[in-house]
């Protein structure tokens, strides 16, 4: 059984429940997403906040799109807002300003990071 109430229409779009209201935001717009338990937090680059019922692993199976990787274990970034990768994380293209990438990941994000600059 599937608990989560979060979807991607379009491959453009997602839409999901917040406060029993149903919401949509494009997913270009979606900076990063932030894990707080079972619920995500949604940061998009017109500094406005979504949370929603639904699992870091859930997410990342969702997000199919290679625009998208995950840097830590509660974070999910959009590589098209991430600058540079440093020591201290991923420094974004947007108010928000920066992101950790956890030890275990770094490779993974700086692979994801490679790849999505050679796709532009």
């Amino acid at each position: 059984m599937n608990l989560t109430c979060i979807s991607i229409k379009n491959e453009t779009e997602l839409n999901f429940k917040e406060k029993r209201k149903e919401v949509s935001v494009p997913l270009c717009d979606v900076v990063f997403f932030e894990s707080c338990g079972h619920y995500i937090t949604i940061h998009t680059n017109s500094l406005t906040t979504h949370s929603t019922r639904c699992t870091m692993t859930e997410l990342a199976k969702l997000l199919t799109d290679s625009s998208f990787a995950r840097v830590h274990n509660g974070i999910i970034v959009n590589l098209s807002y991430v600058k540079r990768l440093d020591y201290k994380g991923a420094v974004l293209n947007s108010p928000w300003g920066r992101v950790p990438v956890s030890r275990t990941r770094r490779e993974s994000a700086e692979a994801a990071f490679e790849k999505f600059k050679r796709k532009l």
